[in-house]
Protein backbone atom coordinates (compact mmCIF):
# COMPACT_ATOMS: atom_id res chain seq x y z
CA UNK A 1 0.00 0.00 0.00
CA UNK A 2 1.21 3.30 -1.20
CA UNK A 3 2.09 5.73 2.27
CA UNK A 4 1.06 8.74 3.06
CA UNK A 5 2.33 12.26 1.29
CA UNK A 6 5.60 13.68 2.64
CA UNK A 7 6.58 17.05 3.39
CA UNK A 8 9.22 19.40 2.98
CA UNK A 9 12.46 18.21 4.44
CA UNK A 10 10.85 14.81 4.79
CA UNK A 11 14.36 12.34 3.95
CA UNK A 12 12.57 10.75 1.60
CA UNK A 13 12.27 13.69 -0.20
CA UNK A 14 16.25 13.29 -1.16
CA UNK A 15 15.71 9.85 -2.14
CA UNK A 16 16.76 8.47 -4.82
CA UNK A 17 14.86 5.84 -6.98
CA UNK A 18 15.64 2.78 -8.08
CA UNK A 19 14.74 1.17 -11.99
CA UNK A 20 13.43 -2.16 -11.82
CA UNK A 21 14.08 -4.61 -14.95
CA UNK A 22 10.22 -6.30 -14.60
CA UNK A 23 7.19 -4.86 -14.07
CA UNK A 24 5.65 -7.53 -11.72
CA UNK A 25 2.09 -7.26 -10.20
CA UNK A 26 3.07 -5.53 -7.15
CA UNK A 27 4.32 -2.75 -9.19
CA UNK A 28 1.23 -2.83 -11.04
CA UNK A 29 -0.69 -2.89 -7.26
CA UNK A 30 1.56 0.13 -6.65
CA UNK A 31 0.78 2.41 -9.82
CA UNK A 32 -3.12 1.40 -9.20
CA UNK A 33 -2.84 2.85 -5.78
CA UNK A 34 -0.91 5.79 -6.78
CA UNK A 35 -3.31 6.40 -9.11
CA UNK A 36 -6.08 5.83 -6.57
CA UNK A 37 -4.46 8.56 -3.85
CA UNK A 38 -4.33 11.10 -6.99
CA UNK A 39 -7.75 10.35 -8.38
CA UNK A 40 -9.93 9.77 -5.68
CA UNK A 41 -7.94 9.80 -2.43
CA UNK A 42 -6.54 11.63 -0.03
CA UNK A 43 -5.07 14.13 -2.83
CA UNK A 44 -7.92 14.62 -4.75
CA UNK A 45 -10.59 17.30 -3.67
CA UNK A 46 -14.24 18.42 -4.94
CA UNK A 47 -12.64 20.63 -7.41
CA UNK A 48 -9.54 19.09 -8.65
CA UNK A 49 -7.00 16.30 -8.79
CA UNK A 50 -3.12 17.02 -8.34
CA UNK A 51 -1.36 17.56 -11.59
CA UNK A 52 1.75 15.12 -10.67
CA UNK A 53 2.99 13.02 -8.14
CA UNK A 54 6.15 10.42 -7.77
CA UNK A 55 6.79 7.93 -6.06
CA UNK A 56 9.13 9.09 -3.78
CA UNK A 57 6.51 11.28 -2.33
CA UNK A 58 5.00 9.10 -0.86
CA UNK A 59 7.37 6.84 0.64
CA UNK A 60 8.44 4.49 -2.15
CA UNK A 61 12.27 4.14 -4.53
CA UNK A 62 9.69 2.86 -7.71
CA UNK A 63 11.09 4.97 -10.05
CA UNK A 64 8.02 5.66 -11.72
CA UNK A 65 5.75 9.17 -11.61
CA UNK A 66 1.88 10.32 -12.71
CA UNK A 67 1.50 13.41 -14.21
CA UNK A 68 -1.98 14.42 -15.86
CA UNK A 69 -0.65 16.22 -18.45
CA UNK A 70 -0.99 20.07 -19.37
CA UNK A 71 -3.35 20.26 -22.18
CA UNK A 72 -4.68 24.15 -22.25
CA UNK A 73 -4.25 27.38 -23.67
CA UNK A 74 -3.64 31.04 -23.15
CA UNK A 75 -7.39 30.69 -22.28
CA UNK A 76 -7.88 27.80 -20.42
CA UNK A 77 -5.79 25.37 -18.28
CA UNK A 78 -7.34 22.32 -18.95
CA UNK A 79 -5.33 19.20 -17.61
CA UNK A 80 -5.56 15.05 -19.69
CA UNK A 81 -6.56 11.87 -17.93
CA UNK A 82 -3.28 10.79 -15.52
CA UNK A 83 0.10 9.12 -17.49
CA UNK A 84 2.07 7.16 -15.40
CA UNK A 85 5.71 6.91 -16.46
CA UNK A 86 7.57 4.16 -15.53
CA UNK A 87 11.80 4.19 -15.31
CA UNK A 88 11.83 7.19 -17.22
CA UNK A 89 14.78 8.76 -18.70
CA UNK A 90 15.34 12.20 -20.06
CA UNK A 91 17.36 13.81 -22.82
CA UNK A 92 17.84 16.03 -25.15
CA UNK A 93 16.96 19.47 -23.06
CA UNK A 94 16.15 22.12 -25.51
CA UNK A 95 18.93 25.29 -25.19
CA UNK A 96 15.70 27.51 -24.73
CA UNK A 97 14.59 28.10 -20.94
CA UNK A 98 11.78 29.41 -20.09
CA UNK A 99 11.01 30.71 -16.35
CA UNK A 100 6.99 29.97 -14.93
CA UNK A 101 5.92 29.57 -11.39
CA UNK A 102 6.01 26.00 -10.16
CA UNK A 103 4.30 24.50 -6.83
CA UNK A 104 4.93 21.06 -5.80
CA UNK A 105 2.41 18.98 -3.27
CA UNK A 106 5.36 18.52 -0.62
CA UNK A 107 5.35 22.16 -0.44
CA UNK A 108 1.51 23.35 0.25
CA UNK A 109 1.14 27.03 -1.14
CA UNK A 110 4.39 27.79 -2.43
CA UNK A 111 5.04 28.68 -6.31
CA UNK A 112 7.89 29.91 -6.87
CA UNK A 113 9.53 30.81 -10.34
CA UNK A 114 11.87 28.31 -12.15
CA UNK A 115 13.82 28.23 -14.72
CA UNK A 116 14.00 24.80 -17.16
CA UNK A 117 14.11 23.97 -20.98
CA UNK A 118 11.21 24.51 -23.03
CA UNK A 119 11.40 21.06 -24.27
CA UNK A 120 12.70 17.58 -23.46
CA UNK A 121 12.80 13.80 -24.82
CA UNK A 122 11.44 11.05 -22.34
CA UNK A 123 11.91 7.78 -22.51
CA UNK A 124 9.73 5.42 -20.28
CA UNK A 125 7.66 2.53 -19.58
CA UNK A 126 3.92 2.41 -19.45
CA UNK A 127 2.45 -0.07 -16.91
CA UNK A 128 2.02 -2.77 -19.43
CA UNK A 129 5.82 -2.41 -20.05
CA UNK A 130 5.78 -1.44 -23.70
CA UNK A 131 8.76 1.42 -24.20
CA UNK A 132 7.48 4.74 -25.22
CA UNK A 133 9.24 8.38 -26.54
CA UNK A 134 8.04 11.28 -26.80
CA UNK A 135 9.31 14.62 -27.15
CA UNK A 136 7.34 17.27 -24.46
CA UNK A 137 7.66 20.72 -24.98
CA UNK A 138 5.61 23.89 -22.65
CA UNK A 139 4.02 23.00 -19.60
CA UNK A 140 3.83 19.25 -19.97
CA UNK A 141 7.40 19.11 -20.15
CA UNK A 142 7.98 21.00 -17.56
CA UNK A 143 5.88 18.25 -15.52
CA UNK A 144 7.52 15.63 -16.37
CA UNK A 145 10.82 17.28 -15.50
CA UNK A 146 9.66 18.45 -12.13
CA UNK A 147 8.86 14.79 -10.95
CA UNK A 148 11.67 13.46 -12.55
CA UNK A 149 13.89 15.33 -10.36
CA UNK A 150 11.57 13.47 -7.58
CA UNK A 151 13.03 11.02 -8.61
CA UNK A 152 16.49 11.83 -7.98
CA UNK A 153 16.33 13.31 -4.91
CA UNK A 154 16.16 17.07 -6.38
CA UNK A 155 13.07 19.48 -5.13
CA UNK A 156 11.96 22.51 -6.62
CA UNK A 157 13.68 24.96 -4.61
CA UNK A 158 17.11 23.35 -5.25
CA UNK A 159 16.52 24.80 -9.02
CA UNK A 160 16.38 28.74 -7.26
CA UNK A 161 19.48 30.61 -6.76
CA UNK A 162 21.26 30.42 -3.56
CA UNK A 163 19.86 34.28 -2.35
CA UNK A 164 16.49 33.31 -3.33
CA UNK A 165 16.63 30.24 -0.99
CA UNK A 166 18.15 32.83 1.49
CA UNK A 167 15.25 34.95 1.28
CA UNK A 168 12.79 31.96 1.48
CA UNK A 169 14.33 30.43 4.61
CA UNK A 170 11.65 31.50 6.85
CA UNK A 171 8.91 30.57 4.36
CA UNK A 172 10.65 26.68 4.33
CA UNK A 173 11.18 26.61 7.87
CA UNK A 174 7.46 27.42 8.73
CA UNK A 175 5.89 24.64 5.96
CA UNK A 176 8.68 22.13 8.10
CA UNK A 177 6.87 23.55 11.41
CA UNK A 178 3.51 23.03 9.90
CA UNK A 179 3.99 19.29 8.71
CA UNK A 180 6.69 18.03 10.66
CA UNK A 181 4.38 15.35 12.34
CA UNK A 182 2.21 14.60 8.84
Amino acid sequence: MASKLVYWDNPWLRKKAEPHTKITPEVKKFIKEMLFMMTEGELATTNSIPIGLAATQIQSTYRIFIVCPYQGDEAKERWGAPKVFVNPRLSEPSPELEMLDEGCLSFPALYLPIVRPSSITVEYEDPEGQTHKEQLSGYYARQVMHENDHLNGVVFVDRLSKNMRKRLKTDLDALKKRYKDK
